[in-house]
């Protein structure tokens, strides 16, 4: 089997980049697989090759792989290619509409280019949208959920071959907008698994200067979705004495004039909150490693799956997750989940349960790494990519839609007799070509 991959990949600064080269390495070891990336990176990687070497060499691959995400800086490149050639996207969040809010109107300043893309994707009630959402800077319709009624996503569904996802909520969202696709559920590798007892967590601790408190941990890209507002004020109502016992690591950069220096004095919580920047990631994952547990709150949602969030499982660090899209299926009892509708109130009760008993949430951290050891390794990853693609050549990826597609086979087979062209050797056929399937 020879696979191209379409990728972002380090250099570059995405948890994207990060994952396909942790993928990639995996797939290698069952299929001879060629890298497409930036220049950048085939700077860096002399056996890459550059995206626009794609057009020229896309017949010689069996499969293409296509990772689509929401940042148009690495993706636009990628986009063009998957709705030019034919092949199966990894969707890592099921709304791509920042991507065209950023290449129309932040890059190309163009308004009604965006207005056009929303007509064209969803007619007038999309133009709409889109004439309001631009005449108020978006505040009413891009920052909040209802984004995900319009994720611009239906050229590449209608392009694509088969896409890959990585939970079953966003899996369900696209056989909404498109029922014929094949979609594949891939589950989210982590690409390192380490527990530490507690006397290395105190040891990495003292190398931050954090030895004696309880470490909570908020990683990733900061933007106002992940809900700093209400964390800050959760913890600001906590008693004096809890307050004491706890340092917050903020890690990660901010997206433009998103100021979390100032909502921390707001809060009055400078004692208690840390904000690192521009990490080198084996810093990153040390500094997970030194947490008691971590925050991964989300809201609006784009459908996404957190790789900081994997990533802190797979070193066994408890967290506290928004019980939304793809976060919801996280098993309960595993990971403390708390609803948009009372989040401050819910979040308090936790961090001071938690504070209180740290025994409860490490039991918590352990029991999540035993499942996320057996669902969610590399290993499991690659085999579910390649297990995907013979599904999709012998049709099995619709066995799971047993009777939807029986009942569209009984259909067919009643209109043909109404049409008068019923025929036992193209029923025959018929039934060789579904054998297996159902």
């Amino acid at each position: 089997m020879k696979i191209a991959y379409v990728s972002p990949m380090p250099p570059e600064k995405s948890g994207i980049a990060d994952y396909s080269f942790a993928v990639v390495e995996e797939l290698r070891k069952k299929s001879t697989v060629d890298v497409f990336t930036s220049n950048q990176a085939v700077t860096r990687e002399l056996l890459y090759k550059p995206y626009n070497e794609l057009k020229n060499l896309h017949k010689g691959y069996d499969y293409i792989i296509y990772h689509m995400g929401n940042n148009y800086n690495f993706h636009s490149e990628i986009y063009d290619l998957s709705v030019q050639i034919p092949g199966f996207v990894v969707l890592h969040e099921l709304s791509i509409h920042d991507f065209f809010i950023t290449k129309y109107v932040v890059k190309n300043q163009d308004k009604n280019a965006y207005i056009s893309e929303m007509r064209n994707q969803y007619g007038e009630i999309g133009e709409d949208i889109a004439k309001k959402a631009v005449s108020n800077n978006g505040f009413e319709f891009w920052n909040t959920d209802k984004i995900l009624d319009y994720p611009m996503i239906n050229d590449l569904l209608n392009k694509s071959k088969g896409i890959f996802v990585h939970s079953e909520y966003v899996k369900q969202k696209i056989k909404e907008i498109n029922c014929e696709i094949p979609v594949f559920k891939i589950p989210f590798p982590i690409y390192e698994f380490d527990m530490k007892n507690r006397k290395e967590k105190n040891d990495i601790k003292a190398e931050f200067g954090l030895s004696g408190y309880i470490v909570i941990g908020i990683f990733g890209y900061m933007t106002p979705a992940k809900r700093h507002k209400s964390i800050f004020e959760a913890m600001s109502q906590l008693p004096e004495n809890y307050k004491k016992q706890i340092k917050v690591m903020l890690v990660g950069n901010s997206v433009d004039n998103y100021d979390i220096e100032k909502m921390i004095h707001e809060y009055e919580l400078e004692e208690q909150v840390e904000v690192r920047k521009n990490v080198k990631f084996s810093e990153f994952k040390k500094m997970m490693q030194s947490c008691d547990f971590s925050i991964n709150l989300r809201y609006p949602t784009n459908g996404e799956t957190s790789a900081s969030l994997f990533q802190l499982l797979g070193f066994a660090i408890p967290s506290i997750v928004t019980d939304i899209g793809s976060f919801s299926e996280m098993p309960d009892g595993y990971i403390e989940k708390i609803c948009v509708s009372d989040e401050v109130e819910m979040l308090r009760k936790v961090l001071i349960k938690w504070i209180d008993k740290p025994v409860v949430s490490r039991k918590i951290g352990e029991k999540m790494f035993d499942y996320v050891v057996d669902n969610h390794s590399l290993e499991i990853t690659a085999g579910c990519y390649l297990n995907s693609f013979t599904d999709y050549e012998t049709g099995r990826i619709y066995g799971q839609e047993v009777e939807l597609n029986s009942d569209s086979l009984n259909r067919l087979v009643k209109g043909m007799k109404e049409l008068d062209v019923y025929n036992d050797d193209l029923i025959d056929l018929l039934a060789e070509k579904f054998k297996g399937v159902f």
